[in-house]
């Protein structure tokens, strides 16, 4: 009988010893390398131990003007997301890089685009008669391909095809301006029809030379050419308005583009560009620009256009008034600013 009692108290207190000791919790080592480039990471530089399936989060953010590439783990590439977890299931080592930002201009010579950089320009390859960027989103449209520019190159992403005309893009919609029919045809990005806007009833070529921006996914500006007034396009309703007339003030408006809360236009009177918006007298930024400017980017500090007659891509510097022609291009047409 005691040796049984034995036991039992034996077996019992084996159990609780047992059940009382802790597990051996596994654990890895996590190491993050100073960065490449320019900016602030999360987890900091250092080393720290987690246990195993413990989930950090790791963070990128690229100082002004840099853009973040990727995260490395072990040096193997892990995400190109700024945000992103990693899972410790076994030692690891991240390192974050950064790139400057580079920016480019884009243009159209002879039914080529054209890239212009510091270093001068270059062929893009693309041979079209009409082209559109949409740099929040890094992408390029023709009137038949899609192409994504993030990377510096050009790689493409759909086909389609939309009816001949200037093309302007922003939101995840294109407008397609039908210079000959005075209609506007609006598109999703991967080129699904979304509805046809008739400018005027009876065509007459009001959108000849027009110029367009997008000022959210519903509104779209068109310059009329020859009546001097900007066309206010509301995509859901299907219907059109006067946004701002010109015809008291200005002759023959042009390209046009939006810089914060303003806009700036090219009109032949004076061959001039004008700071203005939806109300108020347009207030004068210089006259004297070469004639007809056919593509116009505004900076502070600087704006950048081309000239078809002045056979020439120029930049004007806002504070000493004068242009510079800084590349001989024949007839240009249009002009867009790409970042990547």
């Amino acid at each position: 009988m005691k040796k049984a009692i034995f036991s039992i108290v034996f077996v019992s207190i084996l159990i609780l010893f047992l059940t009382a000791c802790p597990k051996k919790t596994t654990q890895y080592r996590f190491e993050m390398l100073e960065h490449e480039g320019n900016g602030i990471i999360t987890p900091e530089v250092g080393t720290k131990n987690y246990d195993e399936n413990a989930e950090i989060t790791l963070i990128a953010t690229p100082d002004d003007d840099w853009k973040f590439v990727k995260w490395e783990v072990n040096n193997e590439f892990y995400s190109n997301e700024r945000e992103a977890t990693l899972t410790m299931t076994s030692d690891k080592v991240v390192k974050a890089f950064f790139d400057e930002i580079q920016e480019a201009f884009l243009t159209l010579v002879n039914g080529s685009v054209v890239k212009i950089t510091e270093n001068g320009t270059s062929s893009t390859g693309i041979i079209t008669d009409h082209f559109c960027v949409d740099d929040n989103n890094k992408i390029l449209f023709t009137l038949t391909k899609s192409y994504d520019y993030s990377s510096g190159e050009l790689v493409l992403i759909n086909e389609y095809n939309l009816p001949e005309g200037f093309i302007y893009s922003n939101y995840g919609i294109i407008a397609s301006v039908n210079n000959s029919t005075d209609i506007v045809d609006f598109y999703n990005y991967d080129g699904t029809f979304i509805k046809s806007i008739k400018i005027i009833d009876e065509p007459n070529y009001t959108a000849q030379n027009s110029f367009g921006i997008f000022l959210d996914d519903n509104t779209f500006l068109l310059s009329e050419d020859g009546d001097n007034n900007l066309i206010q396009f509301n995509i859901s309703e299907g219907t059109t308005e006067i946004y701002r007339s010109f015809s008291d003030s200005l002759q023959w408006i042009g390209a046009f583009c939006k810089l914060g809360n303003d806009f700036y236009i090219y009109s032949i009177t004076g061959s001039s560009i004008y700071k203005f918006r939806k109300y108020g007298f347009p207030v004068l930024v210089d006259d004297g620009f070469p004639n007809n400017i056919a593509g116009i980017i505004v900076e502070e500090d600087k704006i950048h256009f081309v000239s078809n007659y002045a056979n020439g891509y120029f930049t004007y510097d806002r504070t000493t008034k004068e242009s510079t022609k800084i590349e001989e291009l024949h007839f240009p047409s249009k002009l867009f600013k790409i970042t990547y």
